[in-house]
């Protein structure tokens, strides 16, 4: 290796500063192109509060001073607690469910998203140049099949798998560590797509938080229900025996018609009595139901953004002009280096 000093460095900079600016100019070119040539995305998003079961052990002064400090003590009776809705959001079925949900565009075209997806979003023109070689090794039907046939999460074609994984990519929830708010969001080249998209992310978290909460509560639910008719039935039944048997022997004396007449009261007491019972656990489990059920607080609505959130185009420039300008200078660098001429 050679030795050099920054004097060295200097001067072969100075020799080489026409050929660098060159390559400037050209990087600048480049990242021009690039920045104008991607599409611009908006971006729109939804800020609510779920309410959540809360453990009468821990104690709401606990938990508040826990979240001054910026610690998550989450004492939910749920075994999916907020921090899991992301991972809720992201998975393939809630994913697949938003590809079949329906959007208007700016210019008022309804379509689903699926077909949103494939046919409006616009893609940079190399990304067309690339597609077209590929298809050239590959049939031509995979789209037409893909929109044909829907897309099964546990079942899916490499060209579904694409789309679903591309969606979840412009999608997001995010959950605040100190009061749990809900942040979701979504991220296309149309701004009315994008704030139905969130509409649509956030009905269908809603939806599954309430499903998953209410899930043991409502089986209970729909037991005592059908405990409840039963006991119903066989109520109605021991007391039409009853009364059946009262208006057939009313003027009979004998003790053994007596003995009899006062075991079917009996029955028809008991079964009155199980009847009764089981209607207040299906009250107290309706109750429950009712009280399981997440009330929900929209901080922030959606709405339909006026400005892109992407593409950065003066970054990208400049990103290109930092990567050439490095470029020279490691390979002014490394020929000093290693004693080579320039």
């Amino acid at each position: 290796m050679n030795t050099f000093t920054i004097s060295d460095f200097i001067s072969i900079v100075n020799k080489r500063k026409m050929r660098i600016i060159l390559h400037l100019v050209i990087a600048l070119v480049v990242g021009i192109i690039v920045a104008f040539s991607l599409p611009k995305e908006y971006s729109s998003s939804c800020v609510l509060v779920a309410e959540t079961q809360q453990s009468m052990l821990s104690g709401n002064s606990l938990g508040g001073l826990a979240s001054m400090a910026g610690i998550n003590m989450n004492n939910s009776e749920d075994a999916i607690i907020p921090d899991f809705y992301p991972t809720v959001v992201k998975s393939y079925p809630f994913v697949v469910g938003l590809l079949y949900d329906t959007v208007y565009t700016q210019e008022n075209k309804r379509m689903l998203v699926l077909e949103y997806l494939q046919d409006e979003m616009k893609t940079p023109w190399w990304s067309s140049v690339f597609s077209g070689i590929t298809s050239l090794f590959k049939g031509g039907n995979s789209e037409k099949n893909m929109k044909n046939a829907r897309i099964n999460p546990q079942y899916m074609t490499q060209e579904q798998e694409t789309i679903v994984k591309g969606l979840a990519g412009r999608i997001s929830c995010s959950i605040s560590s100190k009061d749990e708010s809900i942040t979701v969001s979504a991220m296309v080249q149309d701004p009315q797509v994008a704030k139905m998209l969130v509409d649509g992310i956030t009905k269908r978290l809603q939806s599954f938080i309430v499903k998953y909460r209410t899930a043991k509560v409502k089986n209970d639910v729909e037991y005592y229900k059908k405990e409840a008719g039963d006991m119903r039935t066989r109520y109605k039944k021991a007391q039409q025996k009853y009364a059946a048997y009262c208006d057939s022997h009313g003027d009979v004396i004998l003790q053994a018609y007596i003995s009899e007449r006062d075991n079917l009261e009996n029955e028809m007491q008991l079964a009155q009595n199980a009847y009764t019972a089981i209607e207040q656990q299906l009250m107290k489990a309706e109750a429950k139901y009712r009280e399981r059920i997440p009330a929900f607080t929209v901080i922030e609505p959606s709405s339909v953004p006026n400005k892109k959130t992407s593409p950065k185009r003066m970054f990208v420039i400049i990103a290109f002009l930092f990567v050439c300008g490095s470029a020279e200078v490691i390979y002014i660098y490394s020929r000093l280096l290693f004693g080579k001429s320039l």
